[in-house]
């Protein structure tokens, strides 16, 4: 299968034990970039950037790699770092 770069957001459920900054550097390695977090800091919001980051991604250490139903849309309760950061 191709690589569809119009469909390619990810919510990625990291263990809890792992830091924002670590989360951060896997989805870099896994060849994806940070959007914002999700309801829970576990879960972060991505843009993949490359066509084999779901494997590379779980190999990474993520939990659970999803596609969220509405594109940038895990749940918030007010705007995150990456929000406010991109304004």
């Amino acid at each position: 299968t191709g690589f569809d770069k119009d469909n390619n957001q990810y919510a990625v459920v990291f263990p809890t034990n792992l830091s924002d900054a670590e989360n951060m550097e896997l989805v870099h390695k896994a060849g994806g970039r940070m959007i914002r977090d999700g309801f829970l800091s576990n879960i972060k919001l991505v843009y993949a950037t490359d066509h084999k980051f779901q494997s590379a991604i779980y190999k990474n250490g993520a939990l659970f790699v999803f596609k969220p139903f509405i594109k940038g849309g895990c749940i918030t309760m007010d705007q995150t770092r990456f929000q406010i950061a991109n304004k």
